[in-house]
């Protein structure tokens, strides 16, 4: 999909405000002000600091749309349910009915994932769509340096914050000529985007694929980059940002 299902931005934000109520209930029955820190933690039990981290995991988990939910979320109403059972029967603020109704809501919501198109999202990953990084059609130059020590000199199709497709048809050995590099998918290189102002790109890379071409994209070399220090990603950010750099 391409945009992410709204369920997975819902659960978030739900499992976030349930976290934020465990601290809200103590300062609310003990007259607690925001500025009491410690006071409040020290009186939630061992079992509220489980339930308010697995909540916070499950809400980062839910904000990614991430497999792992299908794993997490029952051990999350199972927490939820001894917590409230606890409550229920050995505290004094809040009694049986009220906590068994808490449970069968939380339950009901957290469930509701399995009717919805989020569950598809769980059980195909790959169809993560939004995940994927912007790419920006650039015809740049870029030197890619293989284990043998040769140099080819190509020209982009298109660049992300992740990656660069080299298109075949316009790459050549910047000494012998060739337009068709022996590069494998699988084999590590080194590329370097040269620019101006002094802000080429360099970094190690992994060959993803080698296509033949189709449709709108041509035959090519699809590339993953690897160990961006901070300085490259920013030199990269404004390469893929602009237009300066193209390259015709």
């Amino acid at each position: 999909m391409r945009n992410k299902p709204i369920v997975f931005n819902m659960y978030c934000i739900f499992f976030s405000l349930i976290a934020l109520s465990f601290p809200l209930q103590i300062m609310l029955v003990y007259d607690h002000s925001p500025l009491e820190v410690v006071s409040i933690f020290s009186k939630l039990t061992i079992i509220n600091h489980v339930c308010i981290a697995l909540l916070i995991i499950n809400s980062w988990l839910a904000w990614k749309g991430d497999a792992f939910l299908k794993w997490t979320l029952p051990v999350l109403i199972g927490f939820i349910a001894f917590n409230n059972w606890v409550v229920s029967k050995y505290g004094f603020d809040f009694d049986f009915n009220s906590t068994t109704l808490a449970t069968i809501l939380f339950t009901v919501v957290t469930s509701s994932i399995l009717f919805t198109k989020g569950m598809d999202i769980l059980d195909n990953p790959e169809k993560r769509w939004w995940l994927i990084p912007k790419r920006y059609q650039k015809k740049l130059p870029i030197y890619v340096k293989t284990a043998q020590e040769a140099f080819l000199l190509g020209k982009t199709f298109d660049i992300s914050s992740t990656g660069v497709f080299i298109s075949i048809n316009e790459t050549r050995d910047h000494f012998k000529g060739r337009n068709d590099p022996s590069i494998l998918p699988g084999e590590t290189v080194d590329i370097q985007i040269p620019s101006h102002g002094n802000l080429d790109f360099t970094c190690k890379a992994k060959v993803i694929r080698k296509t033949q071409g189709g449709g709108a994209y041509p035959g090519g070399l699809g590339i993953q980059f690897e160990d961006i220090d901070l300085i490259n990603k920013y030199k990269l950010y404004k390469i893929m940002r602009t237009s300066e750099f193209s390259w015709s």
